[in-house]
């Protein structure tokens, strides 16, 4: 079943064509990987799923409801939450208050809230920091931490933007795992990542945007013989 319809999206920046005409959909219980290489259009239009863009042209269906034209706030309250390329975490608060903003979506009670930051803390290995200052973290840490809020929004999609960059290898097999978990948990995955040898083989399936169009869209080992792909992101065959 289609959780996510991306119908002809356009975004414009004055004369810039950021995103072309764009045709997507998701199926539920899907990780699906976009790829493409720098300014493909992959961020714009993940803001334009989240809505912190509105499209110029085209519609988004999430879950049955057209959500194009929704504030941000509005749409995470349909159960589509997101991370950030660059960590939007709250540095002054600690780290279970962190997830417990993301609780409060879902109930204003104190001690509920707290006790659901707590589970997912658990989840997501995150307790033995859980009385850390936000800036205090590593980046490792901080990505999980939001990773951790979106889960607490009790979200049926993630949008995860580029959860990988930064991370060193041990990191970076700990956020491999945690995406299966929160896979396993029901929850749908979209997500932006450029290291190539993380995101082939976690993807049941692949969308490859160039110049704001989609120009592929496939399993991996489709994706990666495709020359159109090879040609505009993983460099012209010798």
């Amino acid at each position: 079943m289609k959780l996510l319809e991306v119908k002809s999206v356009t975004k414009r920046f004055g004369g810039l064509t950021a995103v072309n005409s764009v045709n997507m959909s998701i199926e539920k219980g899907n990780i699906v990987g976009l790829i493409g290489p720098n300014g493909a259009g992959k961020t714009t239009l993940f803001n334009c799923i989240a809505g912190y863009y509105q499209p110029d042209s085209g519609e988004i269906w999430f879950d049955g409801i057209r959500i194009d034209g929704m504030k941000p706030h509005e749409i995470c309250t349909k159960k589509l939450a997101r991370t950030f390329q660059i960590v939007k975490i709250l540095n002054k608060l600690t780290v279970l208050d962190n997830v417990m903003v993301g609780a409060f979506l879902n109930s204003k009670n104190v001690n509920l809230a707290k006790n659901k930051a707590r589970e997912i803390l658990d989840f997501c290995n995150l307790t033995n920091v859980s009385d850390v200052k936000g800036s205090d973290l590593t980046i490792g840490d901080k990505k999980r931490v939001e990773v951790a809020r979106t889960i607490a929004t009790n979200p049926k999609l993630i949008l995860f933007d580029e959860v990988m960059a930064g991370l060193n290898p041990k990191e970076g097999q700990e956020a491999i795992q945690l995406i299966y978990k929160v896979r396993d948990l029901g929850i749908t995955i979209l997500m932006v990542e450029h290291v190539m040898e993380i995101i082939m083989p976690i993807s049941d399936r692949i969308v490859v945007l160039d110049l704001g169009r989609k120009i592929m869209e496939g399993t991996a080992a489709e994706v990666s013989k495709n020359e159109k792909v090879i040609n505009a992101y993983l460099g012209v065959k010798s």
